[in-house]
Formats: structure tokens, sequence, C-alpha cells
């Protein structure tokens, strides 16, 4: 578990309940964002600039660390070729079917080696230097990959996070690789959200003035994971989580009760959505030989890595659970 999230596979972030449930809960959130367009607020969208403006959105330019992944354009077209699904997608791609993506996210050697294999070509018009259409399948594995590449870098540790369920992962039976899988569900209880967005400037406030309890609130959900992860009989683990969301809650609720400011839209609940296993697990697997994790293409994750060089106020009550606590007085009616 990393102190800041990385988010995709779009340049603008959601603006939504799920987003701001990452912010609440990151120390901060990246966008994958070609440098060229760092400037251009109508790619961006006014939501995704002023979070950048405000230091909670931070840009991450895939060419800046291109250097840093030597291997990543042989490894991912290595994962292209080692589908059986290839014939099928050139199919598709050639009926329609597909995603335009900027040239400084895949690179040169990336979109002539897709151009190859019938999945991928410049767009028509004054922008075929900068944008290609990449079949749509493609192009989620490509953003995963991506992502997950970044994120590992010693310059970055990133969770890679998505709000598109396709993006989930299938893991090792590991106990780290099972707390991230529980993460989802936990805090899809504990962690309130906002039902319109929250001013910028409001949230910029929020998370400055309780970043203790934020680090405290974050260990504490990482360390209670864990220990539920660590059950190895599936159905004493599934009891153990019941029970330690019960006590969270409980304890949620009875903060909550204390506290009566009410400035932000109505809170609701829903699943952060994550690239599960991605840290320890993903990184013992990877180094121990093992198959990785997978997201639709066996080994993308270990590929991912491989292509790396190198590889609160006083008075409110003083648990994590506090903090959650803060949120939901901010956030509800």
């Amino acid at each position: 578990m990393e102190k800041e999230a990385l988010y995709f596979p779009y340049i603008r972030v959601p603006e939504d309940a799920w987003f701001t449930r990452v912010l609440l809960y990151w120390d901060a959130v990246g966008t994958i964002l070609p440098s060229s367009l760092v400037e251009d607020r109508d790619r961006l969208g006014e939501y995704t600039a002023d979070l950048i403006d405000a230091e909670l959105v931070r840009p991450i330019h895939p060419d800046y660390f291109a250097h840093k992944m030597p291997e990543f354009d042989e490894r991912f077209l290595g994962l292209v070729d080692g589908e059986e699904s290839v014939e099928r997608r050139q199919l598709a791609f050639t009926g329609g079917k597909s995603q335009r993506l900027h040239v400084e996210k895949m690179g040169l050697m990336v979109c002539y080696g897709l151009a190859e294999r019938d999945l991928a070509r410049p767009v028509e018009g004054p922008e075929s230097d900068t944008w290609w259409d990449v079949e749509s399948h493609t192009a989620d594995i490509f953003m995963a990959y991506l992502a997950t590449a970044l994120g590992a870098l010693n310059e970055l540790k990133m969770d890679p996070v998505s709000d598109d369920a396709a993006f989930f992962l299938t893991t090792p039976d590991t106990p780290v690789a099972r707390a991230e899988a529980l993460r989802l569900t936990l805090l899809e209880g504990v962690l309130p959200a906002p039902e319109k967005p929250v001013p910028v400037d409001e949230l910029k406030a929020f998370k400055d003035e309780h970043a203790q309890s934020r680090a405290a609130f974050r260990v504490m959900i990482e360390e209670e994971l864990l220990r539920v992860a660590l059950i190895d009989d599936s159905s004493s683990r599934q009891r153990q989580k019941e029970l330690s969301e019960k006590r969270l809650r409980q304890e949620f609720e009875e903060i909550a009760a204390k506290m009566q400011e009410r400035r932000w839209p109505k809170i609701v609940f829903g699943t952060v959505f994550g690239l599960a296993a991605l840290g320890a697990a993903a990184t013992a697997t990877v180094a121990t030989g093992g198959a990785g994790a997978v997201l639709a293409v066996p080994g993308l994750i270990a590929g991912a890595y491989g292509a790396i060089e190198g590889f609160p106020r006083r008075q409110i009550p003083g648990s994590p659970v506090a903090y959650a606590a803060l949120a939901r007085a901010k956030v509800s009616n």
C-alpha cells in the first residue's frame, strides 16, 4: 500500500463520489498526462485542471520516465503476441472498436508495433502525429500495463486505481493479495464520500488540516486488512471481515454522532476499485519467478515490473476512525 495512487485509464479524473473517496484515502493522486497537454484545459476539463492547480492531483508524464523502463515496449508487444484472441481483436478493430491514445503514452515503438499487428493506426487529419486509434481491448491492456509500470517506479511509488471494474486483477492467494482485495469493501463501509463533487478549495483545506489523521486512518485500515487476510480458512476469514466491519462502523457512528458540522453534499458509499496486489505481493511474485497477477492477459503485472530499470483537531477523539467521521461531517448535509 503506497501513500499515493495513480488513476487510469483516462486523462480526466472522474467528477464523482468514487474519486472523492480516492482523494480522501490517499495523500495524493496522479493522472497519466502527456506533457504536451499540460496547458490544454479543454482536454483536461475544468475539474481535473483545478485539482492539478490545487496539487490534489499530480500530472504524471510518461515520456519523462521512459528511460527508466528500457524493456517496456518489447514486453508489452510480447504480451500482445501471447494472447490467443489477436485475430478476433483484429476483426473488432476493423469493425470500428477502438480507443484513442496519445503517442506520448504509448511511444513510437508500441504505436508502430501495434500497427504492424493491425491493432492500431494514426488518426486522420492534423492530429495524426499525436493521437492513435487502438483496438479497444488492446488499449485497455496497455493502460493497465502503463499504470502498473509507472506506479512501481521508485520515483513514483503509486497504487494504480481505476473506476472501471474491467481492470480488476486476479491475484495469487497470498495474505497481501487478500488484504488488497478486502480493502475495497472495507472502505465502502467506513470511508464516506459526497454524492456531488466537493469544491476543490474545501477538499484541499480538509486534507491539509487532517493530514496526520488521514495517515493514521490508512495505517489502521491496512493493519486491519492484513490481520484478517492472514486467516487461511475462507469462511473464517469472511466472518472476521464482517466482525471487523461491524466494529469499525460502530466506532465510526459513535464518533460521528458527537459531531455537528454539516456543509458538504449528501454522502454515499461505494467501492474503491483498485489494481490488487501491486505492492509486496506482485513484487514478491516477480522476484521469485512466479506467474504474477493477471489482468485478462497472463503475465501483465510481471511484464510491467520487468520493464522497469532496477526495479486532527484536538477535540476529536484520538481513534484513527475519527478521520472517517470528520470526512462524514464534511460531506453530509
